[in-house]
């Protein structure tokens, strides 16, 4: 499918969508239904010592030939969950240490490579949010979520809102 995008009368009709989650060591997309449904993906190692442009080709990868090829249906967006701190309406990674990255501009960099929309956001609040929205946290106000891995995150959902802080570090 190359880099079909879905456009606006597409989406819920069939359109998918691709998360991925971005960290020190790998890089893990999986293609989602608009129901959840993980109907595809793609695992591979980041290479966080290539630099930045080095984890943008392994991004891009993952993503144009490791979930695109076996897709019929349309992509909506991609969605990035980065360990590290995350300016959401930028999509800007501020500092993420495990990648070594200070105030890089990975929503613009990765829509001009995927030519489709692109939104980043802090790898924990967006499982807070996919739990909320496809997990354990159906139906619920306020979530709560606490994720131990090589460091420590958290997640809140709180009267129906994604808790994301005046510095994009809520949780």
């Amino acid at each position: 499918m190359g880099s079909r995008h879905a456009n606006a009368d597409e989406v819920g009709t069939g359109a998918v969508t691709i998360g991925v989650d971005l960290g020190g060591t790998k890089v893990e997309a999986a293609v989602v239904t608009s129901s959840g449904e993980i109907v595809g993906g793609s695992r591979r190692a980041t290479g966080a010592e290539r630099g930045p442009e080095g984890v943008m080709a392994t991004l891009t990868a993952c993503v144009l030939d490791g979930c695109l090829p076996e897709l019929s249906d349309p992509v909506a967006a991609v969605g990035i969950g980065v360990a590290g701190q995350v300016d959401p309406a930028a999509g800007t990674v501020l500092h993420a240490p495990n990648l070594r990255w200070d105030d890089f501009p990975l929503q613009a960099r990765l829509r001009e490579r995927l030519n489709m929309p692109v939104f980043v956001l802090n790898d924990v609040q967006a499982a807070t949010y996919g739990e909320w929205t496809h997990g354990v946290g159906q139906g619920v106000d306020d979530l709560v979520t606490l994720f131990v891995g090589t460091g420590v995150g958290g997640g809140v959902i709180s009267g129906g809102q994604l808790l994301r802080g005046c510095s994009g570090s809520g949780g």
